[in-house]
């Protein structure tokens, strides 16, 4: 009974973390969008579009080479 309950208690866990990781993937991919939108929209450079998104400078790092590829 104890293994059964472990299992599920993995299989939740492993379900909440691949949720988890689905939302901040779709939050990275909408962020990356709005980006691109200012900087064709607005003709901003993507430093200038991530600061006026308000993006903090450790994340910008991330952001940069993703907007490289296209």
């Amino acid at each position: 009974m104890t293994q059964l309950y472990d299992r599920e208690r993995e299989m939740k866990l492993y379900v909440q973390e691949r949720e988890q990781a689905a939302a901040k993937d779709a939050e990275r991919k909408s962020t990356l969008e709005n980006i691109k939108s200012l900087m064709r929209t607005m003709k901003l450079s993507a430093k200038e579009a991530m600061n006026a998104l308000q993006i903090a400078p450790k994340d910008q790092k991330t952001y940069l080479p993703m907007l490289k590829k296209g």
